[in-house]
C-alpha cells in the first residue's frame, strides 16, 4: 500500500510538539492531527489523534483515547520512522 506523510511544523512555546502530520493511504483514507513530539530524553515519537473522554483517573484527570492506531508492530515502526 502506498501512503504519503505531510508534516506541518509548529512554532509554539510548547517545546515537545514539533509538528502535526497528515497521513494519506492510497487515495482512500486520510488521518489528520497526528502529533510529532519529543519526550524529556529528546527522543521523537508519534501520537495518533485522540479525543477527551468523559472518564476520569483516580487523580480526577481527564482520560484521552486514541481514535486510530497502527495494528502491527512492523507497520507502526515503518510509519514512525518516516514521520
Amino acid at each position: 500500500m502506498e501512503y504519503a506523510i505531510k508534516l506541518n511544523a509548529v512554532n509554539q512555546t510548547e517545546k515537545s510538539i514539533k509538528a502535526f502530520a497528515t497521513l494519506t493511504f492510497g487515495e482512500s483514507f486520510k488521518i489528520t492531527n497526528t502529533a510529532v513530539l519529543t519526550n524529556q530524553e529528546g527522543k521523537t515519537f508519534v501520537s495518533m489523534p485522540r479525543y477527551r473522554s468523559n472518564e476520569r483517573t483516580e487523580q480526577n484527570e481527564a482520560v484521552y483515547k486514541d481514535i486510530c492506531n497502527p495494528i502491527t508492530k512492523e507497520f507502526r515502526e515503518e510509519l514512525y520512522e518516516n514521520s
